[in-house]
């Protein structure tokens, strides 16, 4: 079976025309105003490539940029510990990650919210790793009780030592890549040298069109590693980029094509990746609204910026709910942005089988396995209909005739599967309720539903050999 979802329409969100203008509009900004790369490695990289360097800020050539992002490959695969699970990007499919990044959890057993741990961590990426709708796996949570200096570390030792598919690691320290990459190393002991990295890792610009120390030093040392990198945006209109919607998408764009230069002049032709999880202000609290009809209509548009670029869009985002509680709110936003963005060419739906709600600050285990279903929703409108002498099926509606039925026929038992969307089990596990209680009873079997799945995931990922080895690394790192 095929991993990842195959597509057959797309739609355009803007015309042509209106690429191209934006895009030209990109390129005056890169050659004009200039980004800002509080690095000097960065710096004297684009100056030695022909890029106008006044301090820290680098003004790029449209010939200059134009040539670098061309380097970018097109199609590569990102692979994973066993070979089913590879991400192959440019093959014309969706693939969806799970969630990212909060600090508080819906408790698998009480229902309560608190502090997210480092067994939830292990827990989320387990069950990721076994919904048939997280292609690749992201740090869920980020642990609170453990030293968030060396956090990095720590989350990439559970996160590897817990998935079979390809990992992201999203660091907020450069100092701790080493480490990480140590890490990664020893997990990695059993899978071939050709099929290594099993990960990705990459960095953010502050947003408008600038690059601190930090963030240029994860790039430098990803593309050194050889490690496919993205490089992801998050403007937010009306706040760190224009209100309008195509100023907000000038800035990003400028911003992820002046990091994904840097990446290819560090190392020429790596594998490298478009994202974004740009969107726009809440006027009213002064707050990034990720469940807003504006986020989707960007990621939308960013997919044929990517496409005039011919740069991967394999970080796209999709399926976050800005409420706190699984509601009808909730499933509005994740089903309308996770539509939007398949249809509209996103490769990767990041976070589009998140388990998140409460705008990224709450994971929820049973959230993860309610967004799973719906995936295989939205699978169903991206598979289409397909028209050819079987699906009409002449031959049968003759044979069947008038006033006749198709439920013994052989052309049925054949192509329902294929062919109809069939419910998971979450939806047969409840029963009819009215109201909260219905709500209620939902959220409660879809937790019960997550403990079944994460306790039934026995896998031995590494070997006892490697996670002694990696213990003995982070107890040797804790005590620096």
């Amino acid at each position: 079976m095929s991993f990842g979802v195959n597509t057959v329409n797309r739609f355009k969100f803007i015309t042509d025309d209106e690429v191209e203008q934006m895009h030209g509009a990109t390129l005056c900004v890169l050659e004009k105003t200039g980004v800002k790369f509080d690095d000097e490695t960065a710096c004297k990289l684009f100056s030695d490539a022909g890029a106008r360097v006044d301090g820290n800020t680098v003004r790029i050539p449209r010939e200059l940029i134009t040539a670098l992002i061309e380097q970018c490959p097109g199609k590569f695969t990102l692979f994973a510990r066993d070979k089913a699970f590879d991400v192959e990007i440019g093959a014309g499919k969706i693939f969806y990650t799970n969630g990212f990044g909060s600090t508080k959890v819906e408790d698998l057993d009480t229902g309560e919210y608190r502090p997210s741990t480092v067994k939830d961590l292990r827990d989320f990426s387990r069950l990721a790793d076994v919904l048939e709708n997280v292609h690749y796996c992201m740090m869920q949570v980020h642990p609170q009780e453990i030293r968030q200096e060396r956090a990095d570390v720590v989350r990439t030792a559970v996160l590897l030592s817990n998935v079979r598919k390809n990992a992201h690691l999203s660091l907020e320290h450069s100092e701790n890549l080493d480490y990480c990459f140590e890490v990664a190393e020893i997990a990695s002991d059993n899978v071939p040298k050709e099929r290594r990295p099993i990960f990705t890792s990459g960095a953010t610009p502050t947003t408008p069109l600038s690059y601190d120390r930090s963030s240029c030093g994860r790039l430098i040392k990803c593309a050194k590693a050889g490690i496919p990198t993205l490089v992801v945006s998050g403007a937010m209109g009306g706040g760190t980029a224009p209100v309008t919607l195509a100023g907000a998408l000038t800035v990003q764009n400028a911003e992820v094509l002046a990091g994904l230069a840097l990446v290819q002049l560090v190392s020429p032709g790596l594998p490298s990746i478009y994202g974004s999880f740009s969107s726009v202000m809440d006027m009213r609290l002064a707050k990034f609204q990720w469940g807003s009809p504006e986020l989707t209509l960007m990621q939308a548009a960013t997919a044929r910026l990517c496409e005039r670029c011919g740069v991967p869009f394999a970080y796209g985002t999709a399926g976050v709910a800005d409420s706190p509680v699984c509601d009808f709110f909730a499933g509005v936003d994740k089903t309308a942005s996770l539509l939007a963005a398949a249809f509209a060419g996103v490769e990767v739906l990041h976070d589009g089988c998140s388990g998140l709600l409460d705008s990224t600050m709450v994971s929820s285990y049973g959230q993860l396995v309610l967004d799973n279903e719906l995936c295989n929703y939205v699978n169903r409108f991206l598979k289409g209909i397909e028209v050819n002498e079987e699906t009409i099926a002449l031959d049968v509606i003759d044979r069947v005739g008038c006033g006749g039925n198709f439920l013994t026929e052989m052309h049925t038992a054949e192509h329902f599967k294929e062919e109809l969307y069939i419910p998971g089990p979450i939806r047969s596990y409840t029963k009819r309720t009215n109201g909260m209680d219905g709500l209620l009873e939902l959220n409660v079997k879809a937790r019960r539903m997550a403990r079944e799945l994460i306790d039934a995931n026995n896998d031995e990922v590494i070997s006892p050999e490697q996670e002694k080895t990696i213990n003995d690394l982070l107890e040797r790192i804790q005590r620096l």
